[in-house]
């Protein structure tokens, strides 16, 4: 169960996002020379050339995520991203006028972390150079988000809670986002083939596999040749694999076995291991997942939602109170 994974959604996660969970959507406070103003705030700039980072860095959030943006749904987020950006200088204004500080290690620990995520310093600078951000500018924007952090980790959220009572209710509620998926027991042969281009090997691995297949259709059990033949780790206990669901299968080894009857024994499938034969022993239906299994996520999605609540209507409280010029 992920909460706000849809494209109608993005908006409020990522709001919550960029203010709870710097540095990648973190803060972009560009050079102001020469960019036009999108608004201000008590007083403070919001510059096209804060969007324009803000754009970048985003693009490269959901990139890292494997789910890149396109332009049109970029211009679709502009709006909100502005608002963003005046809702972090809000923020920032206000840590400020309550003195709120950080640990000048945790900047250099989130930029550490920022660096393995991207796949290392040059990695990083790369990204820093095409969105035309300093690395000061980057451990000022780092600065700033942990300072926002630290402000709503006091009063906007500090009394949130999430009680067993919520957490059992929601899982009663929605009995549809905790089925389980359709287990299955099978056991296999594999001919290994260690590289997939050479035509000799592959050759050689199929006639072995034919082999197999015809002692396997005159009668001989497929676990008693596992034992001996297969290149498994599993020929110790006959190619038994246990129960599995079939996202924890190549695809080409799932579609075999989703597609055979109990006991069955399928055709020759080929992998990226090497040849297959496998024959299904059980199929289990979906279960429902029990709730202790669930229980901490569950939790995990109720604080989220009560924690963007309180930001969101912490934020509008300061909006009231601000000069907003849009």
């Amino acid at each position: 169960m992920t909460p706000h994974t849809s494209l109608s959604s993005w908006p409020a996660a990522i709001v919550l996002a960029l203010w709870l969970c710097f540095p990648l959507l973190s803060w972009a406070q560009a050079k102001q020379v020469q960019d036009a103003p999108l608004a201000k705030v008590n007083g403070v700039a919001i510059t096209s050339g804060m969007l324009r980072q803000e754009v970048h860095m985003l693009q490269l959030e959901m990139a890292q995520r494997r789910s890149p943006l396109s332009s049109a749904e970029i211009n679709n987020l502009r709006n909100r991203m502005v608002e963003t950006l005046i809702e972090r200088e809000l923020l920032y204004q206000q840590a400020q006028s309550q003195r709120t500080t950080i640990r000048s290690q945790w900047v250099a620990e989130t930029l550490d972390a920022l660096q393995e995520r991207v796949g290392g310093r040059a990695r990083l600078a790369s990204h820093l150079s095409a969105g035309r951000i300093s690395q000061d500018e980057l451990i000022e924007r780092l600065r700033k988000g942990l300072v926002v952090r630290q402000l709503l980790q006091g009063d906007p959220l500090r009394g949130i809670r999430v009680t067993q009572d919520e957490t059992r209710r929601f899982y009663d509620d929605h009995p549809e986002l905790f089925q389980g998926v359709e287990q299955f027991r099978a056991r296999h042969i594999l001919i290994a083939v260690p590289n997939p281009n050479d035509r000799v090997q592959n050759a050689a691995a199929l006639d072995r596999i034919r082999q197999l297949q015809s002692r396997i259709t005159a009668g001989t059990p497929l676990s008693v040749l596992a034992l001996d033949h297969s290149d498994c780790p599993s020929r110790s206990r006959g190619g038994a694999l246990g129960y599995l669901p079939t996202d924890q299968m190549i695809a080409p080894f799932a579609e075999a076995v989703a597609s055979l009857a109990v006991n069955q024994v399928s055709d020759i499938v080929r992998t990226q291991q090497g040849y297959h034969l496998i024959q299904l022993i059980d199929r289990q239906p979906p279960r429902p997942i029990p709730y202790h299994r669930v229980r901490v996520k569950i939790e995990r999605t109720l604080r989220w939602d009560k924690e963007q609540a309180a930001v969101q209507a912490y934020v509008a409280r300061l909006k009231r109170q601000a000069e907003l010029i849009r």
